[in-house]
């Protein structure tokens, strides 16, 4: 109930967010990277539009590194009902904790891009920082 709950309240926001910037601009003058943002500079509030979009990427780079964090215990529960091979359920000797799932999974989702790393910056510059990621952990 309470995903549900909260899958609603998030749409209720989305929406209401989406009739006000409507509501500001023209849909036809609304940028396509960021649209809160311009809607604001648009409308006199430059500071508003930088504030929009220093919020942004805070909030896009912890969403980021939470994936990057949680990548472990997904995968080591993952494997313990049977939906990951067995070898990603195993626990460290010494840390007896999950074993750390980034550094079995990264060559294969990176060239792909679709590693959360590469969200950051595309190319080689992404492919670079997705691999000191996974050396970092």
């Amino acid at each position: 109930m309470g995903l549900l709950g909260t899958l609603a309240i998030g749409t209720v926001l989305y929406v209401g967010v989406c009739l006000v910037v409507t509501g500001m601009v023209h849909y036809s003058k609304l940028s396509e990277g960021d649209a809160v943002a311009d809607v604001f500079t648009q409308n006199g509030l430059g500071w508003a539009g930088i504030l929009i979009g220093i919020a942004a990427v805070a909030g896009l780079s912890s969403v980021i590194l939470v994936d990057i964090v949680a990548m472990g215990r997904i995968g080591f529960a993952l494997s313990r009902d049977g939906l990951l091979p067995p070898i990603f359920s195993c626990i460290h000797p010494r840390r007896r904790s999950a074993q750390d799932l980034a550094g079995h999974e990264a060559p294969i989702p990176d060239p792909l891009g679709a590693h959360p790393a590469h969200r950051l910056c595309h190319g080689l510059p992404g492919l670079m920082a997705s691999l000191a990621v996974e050396t970092w952990q």
